[in-house]
């Protein structure tokens, strides 16, 4: 049995901190006790681990990426669409090995990648992702930008669903027929929207999405129409303003919307949740600002309901937890880096 012991953050309707010692063995937190403990593992702000909802962990393999954003992520043509293409499977394997690992040690149990080129590009991912303790949702797509039912059933054998680039990049119709082939498999569909430019999101919304990414140039009333839909958003802030677009999250939220939080491409950011949090902390001030309860929530609460993961930190269940040097204040975690994690529970605890 091993032991840590802090300030504990658990949640139950809002989020509140409990001065506790949490014993774990095998994975599982077997207790959460008073007190304190002779030899705890690890002492400090204990907290879920987080989730990240939006990846290409692919696009690791891409080096000095500079351009805009058709020049670099438009399909088929785009600066990582060529790499990707053109480079030998070890070296793509490799970087995603090594993005699964930093998104591991920064604090990430659970992410969700969208992946390219097909059955090559999902086995790519499966390959990355053996022997790795962090949990991965996989949505797939054809390699081209056409529908043809052998290869989508063979895709979604694979994987969790089918997560797109945008409906400005197919050909309607053929779009359809994909995200139908999802629902009748039972699969999740998925796809960025308006994020170069503003979409039809009645369009979108007949595709009968499970979520959408980005929202960057969508307009009050496109907001609306998705909240009244109940369909939820990731949103992306480092990459969206990496391209020159600004997520006004506090609008969103106002709108009803249940946001979640990705890093997104990984040519052009580092996988860290606390980086991306901060950050969407602090560029949310430009609208008004929210508190940070509302951001930390975009990588817990709404991610464990979407997902339908486990989480928190509660007896009975996964120790998927950090011990963190701060102060046990929610505006110190949304504040602080992955350096401040002083460790990591699991299956195999290690001190980072």
């Amino acid at each position: 049995m091993k032991y840590v012991e802090g300030s504990v953050l658990q949640y139950d309707d809002r989020w509140r901190f409990t001065k506790c010692t949490v014993s774990f063995e095998n994975g599982i937190i077997k207790k959460i006790l008073d007190g304190s403990n002779r030899k705890p593992a690890a002492r400090g702000v204990i907290i879920p681990k987080l989730v990240n909802a939006h990846t290409h962990i692919g696009d690791a393999v891409v080096k000095n990426a500079s351009g805009t954003l058709e020049e670099l992520v438009a399909p088929p043509n785009g600066l990582k669409f060529r790499v990707l293409k053109e480079c030998p499977d070890k070296e793509i394997v490799d970087a995603m090995k090594k993005t699964a690992d930093d998104m591991f040690f920064s604090g990430v149990s659970f992410f969700c990648d969208f992946r390219e080129f097909g059955i090559k590009g999902i086995n790519q991912l499966n390959n990355a992702l053996k022997n790795k303790q962090i949990k991965c949702v996989k949505m797939g797509r054809p390699e081209k930008l056409e529908y043809h039912r052998d290869e989508v059933n063979e895709i979604l054998g694979r994987c969790d669903g089918i997560g797109v680039s945008s409906i400005s990049d197919w050909d309607y119709p053929e779009l359809k027929k994909l995200a139908r082939h999802a629902k009748r498999k039972n699969k999740m569909f998925a796809l960025h929207v308006s994020e170069r430019t503003r979409e039809d999101i009645d369009k979108v919304l007949d595709l009968r999405p499970d979520f959408l990414v980005h929202m960057t140039k969508a307009s009050e009333s496109d907001l609306e129409i998705a909240a009244d839909s109940n369909v939820p958003v990731v949103v992306c802030p480092r990459s969206n303003v990496f391209f020159g677009n600004i997520p006004n999250i506090p609008l969103m939220i106002k709108k009803g919307l249940m946001l979640m939080l990705g890093s997104d491409n990984a040519m052009i950011n580092n996988p860290d949740m606390f980086t991306e949090m901060e950050f969407a902390y602090k560029v949310s001030m430009i609208y008004g600002g929210v508190s940070p309860e509302t951001i930390f929530n975009m990588l817990t609460v709404n991610t464990w309901k979407f997902f339908k993961i486990q989480g928190g930190i509660e007896e009975g269940g996964p120790a998927d937890f950090l011990v963190l040097n701060t102060h046990s204040s929610m505006d110190a975690i949304v504040k602080c880096s992955s350096k401040h994690i002083s460790f990591i529970g699991g299956k195999k605890c290690m001190k980072r």
